[in-house]
């Protein structure tokens, strides 16, 4: 029975960020017997907030229909997806309607609503996500430079052979069109609905999602765990890839062997 995931990068990266856990997984599987298969999506598949969500709908609809009707569990393959910040945000914008047809989801780093409101104090002002919207289109490369530097500290190289190349144009537009995604998704309605197990990992010293968001997310989940690591900040897959393989592993592994995933 064979594993088919979808890994959805965050904003400014390539889905190659996921390539070592992927790896990883693929190992595991084969010790299983179950093989596994990826599918990587990335914020370049389209120029406006439109295009970006229909070609991720797109993306996870196939994954399904590739694993088969989800109706004849025992003929079908298993389908879990691992999304990262704006690409958590987004696929649980998609709701329970899709997102239900599926076995498992991984949210690292995410939030249901990026910008703060007067329910939700977990996110960012909306005006500091405008400011950082009008230097990044008046100086694209410095004020990506900014950001890697606030999510990693020193950005390693192996770190920037990850993220998307800004100076490109039609990346700019299409890093445009992920920011108004951040602007104006707010996934929290549907949450309730899902009836799929939800595992969320956050690091404590995330500088761009706060741990609180993680944690009313985790809440407001029928099933959920919520998996928190002190050292590590926006990106503990990048930050701590062995760890994350090994807790991505367990988290999945009756995923993996065919069995109904618990959180």
């Amino acid at each position: 029975m064979r594993l088919r995931m979808l890994w959805v990068s965050g904003w400014g990266f390539s889905a190659e960020g996921f390539r070592p856990a992927a790896d990883c997984l693929r190992v595991r599987g084969e010790r299983r017997a179950a093989g596994v298969d990826h599918r990587f999506f990335d914020w370049t598949a389209g120029r406006t907030p439109e295009a970006l969500l229909r070609a991720l709908k797109t993306a996870l609809v196939a994954v399904r229909q590739e694993a088969g009707d989800k109706a004849d569990p025992k003929r079908r393959g298993r389908v879990a997806v691992v999304a990262w910040s704006l690409g958590a945000l987004a696929v649980l914008s998609l709701g329970p309607a899709l997102l239900n047809g599926i076995d498992a989801l991984v949210i690292v780093g995410g939030t249901p609503r990026f910008l703060r409101a007067p329910d939700w104090p977990h996110g960012w002002d909306a005006r500091a996500l405008e400011r950082f919207r009008r230097r990044f289109v008046r100086r694209p490369m410095e004020t990506f430079g900014r950001f890697l530097r606030d999510v990693f500290g020193e950005t390693p190289e192996s770190i920037e052979r990850i993220a998307l190349p800004v100076a490109d144009p039609s990346v700019q537009a299409s890093a445009m069109a992920g920011l108004m995604l951040l602007e104006r998704l707010d996934a929290r309605e549907g949450l309730g609905d899902l009836r799929l197990p939800l595992y969320i990992l956050h690091g404590a010293e995330d500088a761009i999602v706060p741990l609180s968001a993680a944690s009313a997310l985790r809440e407001r989940l029928p099933q959920g765990s919520l998996t928190v690591w002190e050292t590590a900040g926006h990106a503990p897959h990048l930050e701590r890839p062995a760890d994350f393989c090994a807790w991505l592993g367990t988290s999945l592994r009756e995923v993996m062997d065919g069995g109904e995933p618990r959180p």
